[in-house]
């Protein structure tokens, strides 16, 4: 409901399962530590090969392994292989040459972002205040709950949150953040 263009049939929708389910393995991960993690690496040369949106889960793996390695929590060699191969997993594709300057063009000034509203950055009005209202009550419930929330699901919230701010089209990765990650701070 926060994000109805999001039941339109495209390319990003087959993205929406990926992120869904390396979310919760990074989430899961914060709580314990596994190897299992480097499920995150085959999940991002899937989604590579969907949908351009894949850098955002990039930085998400990338910051798992960060946080792993600052805190020295879990294997040193498994938050490694997430920071360092993590990125090199979008290249994994008959593309490669060509993604670099493909992801540069996409992130740093897209050529659709006067053409098309789900390219504009998001403003308050009547078809995204159910966005709004959730960025207020989850941005309250962080900061109540924030001995609850871990680094790592704070970032990914701010990440999302970002990604909804600058166009329309990345509301719905806020709203899956906030599927995976508030209820536990609800408890």
């Amino acid at each position: 409901l926060a994000s109805p263009w999001a039941w339109q049939v495209r390319a990003q929708t087959l993205a929406l399962p990926l992120f869904s389910g390396l979310l919760w393995l990074l989430v899961d991960h914060q709580q314990r530590r596994s190897p299992r993690v480097l499920l995150a690496l085959p999940i991002l040369i899937v989604w590579g090969n969907v949908h351009g949106t894949v850098v955002m889960a990039a930085m998400l793996v990338v910051a798992a392994g960060t946080i792993d390695l600052i805190r020295r929590q879990g294997s040193a060699r498994v938050a490694l292989a997430l920071i360092v191969v993590g990125p090199l997993c979008l290249l994994v594709s008959p593309y490669a040459l060509e993604l670099p300057g493909y992801y540069h063009l996409m992130l740093v000034d897209p050529p659709f972002s006067g053409l098309i509203v789900e390219w504009r950055p998001t403003r308050p009005e009547p078809k995204t205040l159910l966005f709004f209202v959730l960025a207020v009550f989850t941005a309250i419930l962080a900061v109540w709950q924030r001995q609850r929330l871990t680094l790592f699901e704070g970032f990914a919230l701010a990440l999302t949150l970002w990604v909804g701010l600058d166009a329309i089209r990345g509301v719905t990765w806020f709203v899956l953040a906030v599927l995976v990650i508030v209820p536990s701070l609800l408890d």
